[in-house]
């Protein structure tokens, strides 16, 4: 989705899988396409409101078209395929700086989207017409990076974290002999890139990761919290599933009636294990855009157990890049917000940041809303330009420097990934 901020940095956000308002007073009912890209369209069907979305895969919120998406670079091109038309369309938006923001299964693709982007922008045949996107930074939490290096971390996350244990003895000395078979799994599939290898993976990740920790009823986003339910863990998910599939709603929003809006859609998540595109190390797609001067925060919230922050923090030291061994040296520093409250720590070196944020689950905007705006003082403070560490650590510890910088809250959002 796209998100128009008006603030002091001028910056454009593309959040995903929310429905959030961006297209103020539009009111078309048009098809746009590219010249480049003759295949692609976008329908525009004239709103009651001001929405018009971007949600992908196709098949994901309200996102429909041709052929089923089943693998991340085929989801990465439609997305840039989109922004081209956009921008195109929307040509004044073109000149301000662009930021990605995403979460959990996140950490595969919006690396791959950002990646695209950047090498368009510098690889491109100029009688296409192709439109610089003034790509500034990413931000994921609670990315899935690389599971060779997280997936090792569940027996941690469930019997060694900062909340305690959450399993017995038994059940705990058993994940770490599955972890152990599992991590030989993940490397079966790296070395093979076959698809039944990357099934048998998720396979045994599910029965021998995630079972036992469902099974003492504990809730797989937050491992302070206990979940009963064979649904949803979250009801609000589902009411926002409810909400949005009122036919008032989408005659409100201009969406096609006949169209089902979903947060999870199996048949997008096993086209995507099929083409064994769930669970690739995106190393090299990150340490290109440290190359290029693109700045990447990772952030985590530290009580989620399927994305854990241990795993999340083990990947940021162990990623390679030309700034490796920097960011390996670089201090620990408290994040302490407005309020006072120690809130987190983060760790920072030449663009690359990684923050634990306390307290928080896979949802971190869910468990730290709006009075203490987590994620709103995370993605302002990323766009900030720096020049040193100390001025980041300043710029993190300090609020109201912040409050003077720009007084303008950005948008917070939050959703399930899709898979």
């Amino acid at each position: 989705m796209i998100i128009l901020t008006h603030s002091k940095f001028e910056t454009i956000f593309l959040v995903l899988n929310l429905l959030l308002c961006h297209f103020a007073s539009a009111q078309w009912d048009k098809i746009l396409t590219h010249d480049a890209f003759p295949e692609h369209k976008i329908k525009l069907k004239e709103p009651h409101l001001c929405d018009k979305t971007v949600q992908q895969p196709s098949y994901i919120g309200y996102s429909y078209g041709g052929d089923d998406v089943s693998d991340t670079l085929t989801a990465a091109l439609d997305v840039y395929v989109f922004l081209q038309i956009f921008f195109r369309e929307f040509h004044h938006y073109a000149k301000l700086d662009f930021h990605l923001a995403g979460e959990s299964f996140a950490g595969q693709w919006l690396p791959t989207i950002a990646f695209d982007i950047n090498k368009y922008n510098y690889n491109h045949d100029a009688i296409r017409n192709f439109i610089h996107i003034n790509l500034e930074s990413i931000l994921i939490g609670n990315g899935l990076m690389d599971p060779l290096v997280q997936f090792k971390y569940y027996p941690d996350m469930a019997c060694n974290s900062s909340y305690g244990p959450v399993l017995n003895h038994s059940t705990c000395n058993q994940l770490r002999k599955d972890c152990k078979q599992l991590i030989k799994l993940v490397k079966k599939y790296y070395n093979s890139k076959n698809a039944i290898d990357c099934m048998n993976v998720i396979n045994f990740c599910q029965d021998k990761m995630y079972q036992p920790y469902e099974m003492a009823g504990k809730n797989l986003r937050d491992i302070r919290k206990s979940c009963n339910s064979s649904v949803s863990c979250y009801p609000e998910l589902l009411n926002i599933v409810k909400y949005s599939n009122r036919q008032d709603v989408k005659t409100e929003l201009g969406i096609n009636s006949s169209f089902v809006f979903y947060t999870k859609n199996l048949t997008v998540h096993y086209n995507f294990i099929y083409s064994g595109s769930w669970i690739i190390p995106i190393d090299i797609y990150i340490s290109s855009l440290l190359k290029n001067n693109i700045r990447v925060l990772i952030y985590a919230g530290d009580a989620d157990y399927g994305s854990n922050w241990l795993g999340v923090d083990a990947w940021t030291k162990v990623f390679r890049w030309s700034g490796t061994k920097g960011f390996n040296e670089a201090n620990i520093t408290p994040w302490i917000t407005a309020s006072g409250n120690y809130s987190g720590e983060f760790r920072t070196f030449k663009g690359f940041t990684f923050l634990r944020i306390f307290e928080a689950g896979h949802y971190v905007p869910h468990d730290q809303p709006v009075s203490t705006k987590t994620i709103a003082e995370i993605m302002r403070k990323h766009l900030l330009e720096v020049e040193n560490k100390e001025e980041i650590v300043g710029i993190m510890n300090d609020d109201k420097k912040m409050s003077k910088i720009n007084n303008k809250d950005l948008p917070i959002a939050y959703h399930d990934e899709i898979l």
